[in-house]
């Protein structure tokens, strides 16, 4: 809470969290699906929201995040419904943007996998609520990483 006061009090916006685990799965419920759909398919979210399969595995995706984050002994639950719904309206409303992910394969960087994807499935594993449709994801990076290096 300390260093929330001396950035604000800086004129930097901040706020303290409680429960920092929680953000972090809060995020990855966005990131997770946008990010790499968008990095492997080299269309931006607009266009990936337009296809109906593929909106309906970013929900899908998002439900798995959902489920793993629920068994990881939050503070309060993520109420999967609201949440994604919410998330999904946030990003409609962005107009072809494109994530980082995908721009970092664009321009030929290393994706950012084992923060965004590998950490997270593990953890999924370790509390007993596998990411399948993630975890798929995953290794189809993985695997576009490992050819795109050579």
């Amino acid at each position: 809470r300390r260093l929330a006061d001396l950035f604000c009090a800086a004129g930097v916006p901040c706020e303290a969290v409680e429960d920092l685990a929680k953000i972090r799965w809060e995020k990855l419920v966005w990131n997770i699906p946008f990010n790499g759909l968008c990095a492997l398919t080299g269309r931006d979210v607009t266009e990936l929201l337009a296809h109906a399969p593929s909106a309906e595995l970013v929900r899908e995706m998002m439900e798995e995040v959902v489920a793993a984050a629920n068994a990881q002994n939050l503070s309060r639950p993520l109420d999967g419904g609201a949440f994604i719904d919410r998330m999904l309206q946030m990003t409609a409303a962005m107009d072809h943007y494109r994530p980082s992910m995908m721009i970092d394969r664009l321009e030929g960087r290393p994706l950012e996998l084992e923060s965004i994807y590998a950490i997270p499935l593990e953890r999924a594993r370790a509390a007993g609520r596998p990411m399948l449709r993630v975890d798929m994801l995953y290794r189809l990076l993985d695997l576009g990483e490992r050819f795109l290096a050579q």
